[in-house]
């Protein structure tokens, strides 16, 4: 962040009470301005400031304006002085390149979300393994939160028990690898030619490591990880961004993570597709519902959750009991899409979208 002189005068105050510490500094400035402050950060600027009193004043000398220069691709500033010559600037420059997102086009696509490896629901995941056996659907998105990382949560962990990082890594390799291949057999068993793809993009979770490490640690590398080595049954393919956008049977969806959700499920979601004019299907509120645009045209849909989660709402992440909210219980839930026809499904069997049918009755449709 940029200090300014207010807020280097707040700190010189603060510091004058020996019984505040950095940390507490630190995390003043992070609800001042929403966004991360470590107590580093803020020491570093103040020993800078009493360097600055060290030397001699040159700025009748010097610019006072700055320019960012990138670090590196992951955003990281580095403030240099502004240069006074008259000569042409001449300095080569890297921009930071980024993969841009494009529209994936696939002729039907499975959702999942908020599967938080190794509290997965293996009860739902081979619930929508079966629903996309049944449909012929043969891709599937992984809609961010793919891992849990609660071993590098800087503050009070989220869940009852934390589970070591290099354990969580290698469990969730297995998963992907088991997914893998049960998306494979579903596909021979159709006689489909062609190579799954599940797709992965990123969630809040999914970066907690690289956040404590305050390094770019990417999902792919993660990945990678979990892999150890060996080769999935499918493509996968991974994105840095918290969202892919897929043509699925010509229709246009926008499928991801929410940055942040609403209480009402679907609203958040519906706000995007009014901004990008497209369906929308996401995690992160770890809640079931679906709206729609004002005019009509496209839906938006909180997918539900894809963890363990008991008839009352209760979850490894106890943290949704210890806040005193009005939000309601977390829900399971996952989304196919096939012919441009969108289901939408709870633990209990299709959600009220798609005809409230019980497991049995779903079943017995494909059965009969």
């Amino acid at each position: 962040m940029i200090w300014t002189e207010q807020d280097l005068e707040i700190i010189s105050k603060m510091k004058q009470d020996s019984t505040i510490t950095w940390s507490e500094i630190a995390q003043f400035f992070s609800e001042r301005y929403q966004e991360k402050v470590t107590r580093e950060a803020v020491r570093s600027v103040m020993r800078r400031e009493r360097k600055k009193a060290l030397v001699p004043d040159r700025s009748q000398h010097q610019a006072a304006s700055f320019i960012t220069a990138y670090g590196s691709p992951e955003n990281m500033y580095e403030r240099v002085p502004q240069t006074t010559s008259l000569r042409s600037f001449n300095v080569p420059s890297e921009k930071p390149e980024f993969a841009k997102p494009t529209t994936i086009a696939v002729d039907g696509l499975a959702i999942l979300a908020d599967i938080h490896v190794p509290y997965h629901s293996n009860e739902l995941v081979n619930r929508c393994l079966t629903v996309m056996n049944q449909l012929q659907v043969y891709d599937l998105c992984i809609a961010g939160d793919l891992t849990t990382q609660d071993a590098v949560q800087k503050q009070y962990t989220r869940t009852a028990e934390v589970v070591p990082f290099n354990v969580e890594m290698q469990r969730m390799g297995d998963f992907l690898i088991e997914l893998c291949e049960r998306m494979a057999e579903n596909a021979q068993m159709h006689g489909y030619t062609g190579k799954p793809t599940l797709y992965i993009c990123s969630g809040n979770h999914d970066e907690k490591a690289a956040k404590a490490m305050d390094a770019p640690l990417r999902l792919q590398s993660l990945v990678f990880m979990g892999l150890a080595g060996r080769a999935p049954a499918c493509t996968i393919v991974v994105t840095e961004y918290d969202y892919f956008d897929f043509s699925i049977n010509g229709k246009e969806w926008r499928v991801g993570h929410l940055d942040r959700y609403k209480s009402r499920p679907g609203e958040a979601a519906r706000l995007i597709a009014e901004t990008h004019q497209k369906n929308v299907a996401v995690g992160h509120d770890h809640m079931q519902g679906f709206t729609s645009t004002n005019d009509g045209r496209f839906l938006a849909v909180s997918i539900g959750a894809a963890f363990e989660i008991d008839e009352n709402g209760h979850s490894p992440f106890w943290y949704s009991m210890r806040r005193n909210t009005a939000f309601r219980p977390m829900q399971q839930g996952f989304l196919v899409v096939s012919l441009g026809v969108p289901y939408l499904f709870n633990q209990f069997g299709t959600s009220a979208m798609s005809g409230g049918l019980t497991w049995e009755q779903w079943d017995e449709g494909f059965n009969s």
